[in-house]
């Protein structure tokens, strides 16, 4: 992907959700985390949606093993400038969409990294790897940058398949039609196939009766196919994320002839994880950082996967 000028904290204008306006934003605050873990290969840019201000420093405990860190914000404007400034290793972009509707704010991310490169923001040390694709997720989501990023290969998509997550569920024609086991949430299938009439960049041997749905509180798409990825996700604007984001990145592994991979993850979109143990989870969700013993736990896993 090529460089590009983009640096510092990066905001997403509020007032035109059909373009991405950016702006740099000077701030003061630099983190004692390490810059940079290197890798032989590239490394996805992590993009984490609904964060909170008072995780701010434990979320950038993950920065180290990514070629950058993204930090989506929807609904509002929660956070105050100065708050915001403090962070001058992360990105920032603000999205018009209400919080379970931010899947075109990530098309039109996607569509301007495809076309402009990536530059993560650095002021303490330079940094040069190949950014393979994006890594979304909650913010209350574990993912455990050893085993995840040593265990798939970031040339394909990724969604989360095994554990109580359950299996993403895809269909076309009359069997979709029919289709009683998924829930469909928000109209999703009638409005997806609505969407599926008029899809842009479609891939060959996609139908455009067929869609998938399952969860996405994380999942990866390569950088090869960011540019279809953007245009689809704008497309899907209206259409509830768990059929519009498991239906692209399957047509993401399509369009690049591949299966897409299993993600094992803990959990599921709804219950707070009890007990969890971290280390032994490739990723889980959802955890409440409000444990005191569970940011321990995370801030003491990310510290020494760093050794």
């Amino acid at each position: 992907m090529r460089a590009s000028l983009l640096a510092s904290i990066l905001i997403l204008s509020i007032t035109a959700p059909a373009a991405v306006s950016l702006r740099a934003t000077a701030g003061a605050h630099v983190s004692a985390v390490p810059c940079y873990v290197p890798s032989p290969h590239g490394k996805p840019l992590q993009i984490m949606h609904r964060v909170k201000p008072e995780w701010l420093d434990l979320y950038q405990l993950y920065r180290p093993f990514f070629a950058g860190q993204l930090f989506m914000v929807t609904d509002s404007l929660q956070y105050p400038p100065d708050e915001v400034e403090r962070y001058t290793q992360v990105d920032w972009v603000v999205c018009p969409e209400p919080n379970n509707r931010y899947v075109p704010c990530l098309g039109r991310i996607a569509a301007r990294f495809a076309a402009d490169g990536y530059s993560p923001p650095n002021r303490t040390c330079e940094v040069s790897t190949p950014v393979s694709g994006i890594l979304v997720h909650h913010a209350d989501m574990w993912v455990n940058p050893k085993l995840l990023l040593a265990a798939y290969d970031t040339s394909r998509p990724w969604l989360p398949e095994q554990g109580i997550v359950g299996m993403t569920y895809c269909a076309e024609g009359d069997t979709l039609l029919n289709d009683a086991t998924q829930p469909w949430h928000d109209n999703s299938r009638a409005l997806g196939l609505e969407v599926m009439k008029t899809l842009p960049l479609r891939p060959p041997g996609w139908s455009s009766t067929r869609l998938c749905f399952g969860h996405s509180d994380v999942y990866y798409v390569p950088e090869a196919v960011l540019g279809p990825y953007g245009a689809w996700a704008q497309a899907f604007a209206g259409v509830m994320h768990e059929c519009a984001t498991p239906t692209m990145v399957n047509m993401a592994a399509t369009q690049l002839g591949v299966l897409p991979l299993a993600t094992n993850c803990a959990g599921h979109c709804c219950a707070w994880l009890v007990n969890p143990v971290l280390r032994n989870l490739t990723c889980a969700h959802r955890i409440d950082l409000t444990s005191p013993e569970l940011r321990q736990q995370m801030g003491d896993l990310l510290r020494e996967y760093l050794l």
